[in-house]
C-alpha cells in the first residue's frame, strides 16, 4: 500500500476524474469487511470461551481475542492514515505525504509482524482438536483479510494511476497559462495523446500562437503605427476603427525652422541621420504623455491627444507638456548635431515652431481599399497647422488656441497673445503660449506674462503710447520676446494706417 502510495500524485482540481473517490469509497467498504471478519473471529473466540466443555482447551484464544482487538484497531490507524496521504496528494501537498508514507510503511511492517505471529502460535495449538477447528477457521479468515487489504490496495493504485495519467497533462496547461499569463508566449507544450485532454492543449499550442502572431504584428508594424491603433485595427470589434466617429480631441502641428537650408546643408544619408535621430526625440516627448503619432511629413510631426487614448478632461494638459519637454528636448538634442551631420565647424542650428489645437474632428480608418491611415481631419486640423505657423509671425515657439487653454488652464500658465483670424476663417480665436506647470514656472515669465496682458489691454484700446511704453517694459524683463518686438512693429504701422470705427483688435493672418 505505502509503495503504491509514494509512486502517486494527484490534484484536487475540479477536473479530478470519478475513478479517485468511486476507489475511495471501495477502499472503505474494504476497511468495513475487514472490520467484520475480525469482529467474527473473535465471537467465535468468546463463544468457546462460554462451552463449559471446551473451556479448558480454549483458554489460549484469549489471548488470541486481545491481539484481534489490537489488529483491529491498528488497521483502523492504517486506514485513517492510508485516506489522508491520498487525500494530501489530492491537494498537491507531496512533501507531507512522502513523510506519512513512511509512517504508514512502519506501521504495516509491524502489522505483518503481528500477523505472522498470530499464525505460528495458532498452528502450536492445533494440537488441541477443538482448538484446532477454530484456528484453522481464524487462519481463513485471517487469509480472506490478507486478500481484502490486497484488493483495497490494488485498487487505489488503479485509481491513482488513472488520475495521475490525466491530471499530469492538466497541470501541464495550468503551468502553460501561468507563463503566458507572465509574458512568454513562447511555450509550447507537447500533445502526447489524441483524446480530450491531447486536444484540449493542441488548443492551447493554437491559441498561444496566434497571440504569438498578433504581437509580432504589433512589433512590426508599431514602428510606423502606434501600437494603441495597431490594437484597435487588430481587434475589429471595435467598430468605431473602422467606420470612424466624431470626437473632441487635441491636434499637435510641430515643424523645423529653416528645414530647406538645413538641407541643402547635409548629404542625403546625413539629413536621414539628422531627421531619425530628430524624430526618435520628439516623439519620446509625445508617447509618454499619452499623444498619438499620426504621421511624419517631412520635418513635420503630426499627433493628436482624445479618448479612448487619453481621458478628455487631461488630453489638452497632456499636449501642452508635450509641447514644452519637446522645447527642452531639442535644446540639449542640439548638442549631438555635429555628431549625427558630421558638421562639426559650423552645425545646422535646430529650432522648432509647435500649434495645439483642441476641438471636434472626424477620427477614423480612412482611405482607398488598399491603403488606409488611422488619422483625423476637420477645422480643428488646419486650425493646428495655422496657429503652428503663426509661431513665425510672432517669434513664438509653441501657440494654441483658446480651447486649449481653457481645457489645461489648472495644470499650466499661459500668456494670452493675440486675437487671430488664421486664413481661410473670419471667426477669431485667443491664441496663448503657455510658460509651464502651475508649481514649475519661471517668476520672470510670469512677470512678463502679467506686464504683457496690461500692454494688450492698452493695444485693443487703441493707446499706442501707453501699449508701445509697456511693451518696452516687456522687452526689459527678457529682451529676446518675440510678441513683445511684434506689437511694437504692429503700433507703429496702426498709427499711420486707418482702422474701422468698431476695430476688435482681431489680427487676420494673410498666409497659411
Amino acid at each position: 500500500m505505502s509503495a503504491m502510495l509514494s509512486s502517486q500524485g494527484t490534484s484536487r482540481a475540479s477536473g479530478l476524474p470519478q475513478a479517485v473517490p468511486d476507489h475511495l469509497a471501495q477502499w472503505q467498504a474494504y476497511g468495513t469487511q475487514v472490520r467484520s471478519e475480525i469482529a467474527a473471529v473473535r465471537v467465535q473466540i468468546a463463544e468457546f470461551l462460554r462451552d463449559d466443555d471446551h473451556y479448558e482447551e480454549a483458554l489460549p484464544l484469549h489471548i488470541f481475542d486481545r491481539r484481534f482487538a489490537d489488529l483491529e484497531r491498528e488497521y483502523d490507524d492504517m486506514a485513517v492514515l492510508a485516506e489522508r496521504i491520498l487525500t494530501l496528494e489530492a491537494e498537491n501537498r507531496s512533501d507531507i505525504a512522502e513523510e506519512l508514507i513512511v509512517v504508514l510503511e512502519a506501521e504495516e511492517a509491524q502489522f505483518d509482524r503481528k500477523l505472522s505471529e498470530i499464525r505460528e502460535e495458532a498452528v502450536a495449538l492445533a494440537r488441541n482438536a477443538t482448538a484446532r477447528t477454530a484456528i484453522q477457521e481464524h487462519q481463513a479468515r485471517l487469509s480472506t483479510l490478507g486478500l481484502t487489504a490486497a484488493g483495497a490496495a490494488l485498487g487505489l493504485l488503479i485509481a491513482l494511476a488513472i488520475t495521475r495519467g490525466i491530471v499530469r497533462p492538466v497541470r501541464q496547461l495550468l503551468v502553460g497559462f501561468e507563463n503566458v499569463e507572465a509574458g512568454d508566449l513562447t511555450i509550447e507544450l507537447s500533445v502526447k495523446n489524441r483524446d480530450e485532454i491531447g486536444r484540449l492543449t493542441a488548443g492551447f499550442n493554437h491559441m498561444v500562437g496566434e497571440i504569438r502572431a498578433k504581437e509580432e504584428i504589433k512589433d512590426t508594424f508599431g514602428r510606423y503605427i502606434d501600437p494603441r491603433i495597431v490594437d484597435k485595427i487588430i481587434d475589429q470589434s471595435d467598430q468605431s476603427v473602422m467606420e470612424g466617429e466624431r470626437r473632441d480631441m487635441t491636434i499637435y502641428f510641430s515643424d523645423l525652422s529653416g528645414f530647406t537650408r538645413i538641407g541643402e546643408m547635409l548629404t542625403a544619408s546625413a539629413l536621414v541621420r539628422l531627421l531619425n535621430a530628430y524624430f526618435t526625440k520628439m516623439s519620446g516627448g509625445i508617447r509618454e504623455e499619452g499623444g498619438i503619432i499620426d504621421k511624419f511629413i517631412g520635418d513635420a510631426i503630426m499627433a493628436y491627444w482624445g479618448p479612448p487614448f487619453v481621458a478628455q478632461k487631461d488630453m489638452a494638459a497632456a499636449a501642452c507638456r508635450a509641447a514644452l519637454r519637446n522645447l527642452a528636448e531639442l535644446e540639449a538634442f542640439s548638442t549631438d548635431v555635429p555628431e549625427i551631420t558630421g558638421l562639426r565647424a559650423q552645425p545646422p542650428q535646430l529650432r522648432c515652431r509647435i500649434g495645439l489645437a483642441t476641438g471636434p474632428v472626424v477620427v477614423g480608418n480612412i482611405g482607398s481599399d488598399t491603403n488606409k491611415n488611422y488619422t483625423v481631419m476637420g477645422d480643428t486640423v488646419n486650425l493646428g497647422a495655422r496657429l503652428e505657423a503663426a509661431n513665425k509671425d510672432y517669434g513664438t515657439q509653441i501657440l494654441v488656441c483658446a480651447q486649449t487653454f481653457h481645457a489645461a488652464q489648472t495644470d499650466l500658465h499661459f500668456r494670452e497673445i493675440d486675437l487671430l483670424a488664421v486664413k481661410g476663417k473670419s471667426e477669431a480665436t485667443a491664441i496663448y503660449e503657455p510658460l509651464g506647470p502651475i508649481a514649475a514656472t519661471a517668476p520672470d515669465k510670469l512677470e512678463l506674462a502679467s506686464r504683457f496682458g496690461q500692454a494688450l489691454a492698452a493695444y485693443r484700446a487703441q493707446s499706442w503710447d501707453e501699449a508701445e511704453t509697456l511693451f518696452s517694459k516687456c522687452l526689459k524683463i527678457m529682451p529676446d520676446d518675440g510678441p513683445s518686438k511684434t506689437f511694437l512693429t504692429r503700433i507703429e504701422q496702426l498709427r499711420h494706417d486707418p482702422l474701422p470705427n468698431h476695430w476688435d483688435g482681431v489680427w487676420h493672418m494673410q498666409h497659411k
